[in-house]
């Protein structure tokens, strides 16, 4: 596995002496934490239960398409910003 990323150019494999990553790697990792935050911040916001948003968090970032996820950050973003709206919403689905 270490070989294939490092075919890649995602890190840099000294033996003996560990890994890092480079900076395409850094910018893929940077990318899925971003994910995971942006999913797990929704979930959390609707109301699921931290067991399970985990859970979903992880199924759901690694089949989300990039505009998607673009679309709920700004989704995310306008929720923070109108809490009101926010309350309505959690409000409205646990009816």
């Amino acid at each position: 596995m270490l070989q294939r990323l490092a075919a890649k150019d995602y890190l840099v494999h000294e033996r003996y002496r560990g890994i890092r990553l480079t900076d395409k790697g850094v910018k893929v990792a940077k990318s899925v934490i971003a994910r995971h935050s942006i999913v797990a911040e929704l979930l959390s916001m609707l109301g699921v239960e931290d067991k399970v948003a985990y859970q979903d968090t992880e199924g759901i970032e690694h089949h989300i398409q990039p505009a998607t996820i673009r679309k709920i950050e700004g989704l995310v973003d306008f929720l923070r910003e109108n809490p009101k709206i926010l309350h309505a919403i959690r409000d409205h689905i646990e009816e």
